[in-house]
């Protein structure tokens, strides 16, 4: 919250080497208000760095930094640790989504529901979820740093807009809620169906 401080912010979630260097490319010349909260995939010392080196134009800070420092001055946070990502959508007006341009998409129900635009890579149709969100959408994959420019833009100009894509987001979440209530009932049915016989 203390980072935030009333700017706009894009949460790049479960980010790889290729989704850092896409948002870099957009971000390290974006002329207008933004900060970034980035929660690496690994967060290795060495990793962690070359996400730093990428926004050589920006100010970053460490989420293990925050006590020391004020965050508020930064245009980065780092997030060093493990378990927080889910609730850091709460404080985004956006979110990317990493590992659609290697093996695979990470969650993007986390940031859905929380009502905010998601973007993400190329590679998105084995998950359900990104497919039907496309569909309606409420998130955009990107094959590039001009690609994600040119949707990004659009969502930052149109508060409307943006506010309409991200209810898209969290209708849909809210739509399919109840999910392990019906496996379970499945499960129960096929083993009633199956000790019957």
């Amino acid at each position: 919250k203390l980072f935030k401080d009333n700017s706009p912010v894009l949460v790049v979630g479960s980010s790889w080497p290729p989704d850092i260097e896409l948002i870099a490319n957009f971000y390290n010349d974006f002329p207008e208000k933004l900060k970034l909260i980035i929660a690496p995939h690994e967060i290795g010392e060495g990793k962690l760095e070359k996400t730093v080196d990428a926004f050589p134009k920006k100010k970053i800070i460490k989420f293990s930094e925050g006590e020391h420092k004020n965050p508020a001055n930064y245009d980065i946070l780092l997030i060093d640790n493990i378990g927080m990502l889910s609730s850091l959508y709460h404080y985004g007006e956006y979110a990317y989504i990493g590992g659609a341009f290697g093996a695979g998409l990470h969650n993007t129900l986390e940031a859905a529901t929380y009502g905010v635009p998601v973007f993400f890579g190329k590679k998105y149709n084995k998950f359900n979820e990104a497919v039907d969100l496309i569909n309606l959408k409420g998130a955009f994959s990107v094959k590039d740093a001009e690609a994600f420019e040119s949707i990004f833009l659009t969502m930052y100009n149109d508060k409307t807009l943006r506010n309409k894509t991200g209810k898209i987001c969290s209708d849909y979440v809210m739509g399919h809620i109840g999910g392990t209530q019906k496996v379970i009932a499945y499960c129960k049915e096929k083993l009633i169906d199956a000790a019957a016989r």
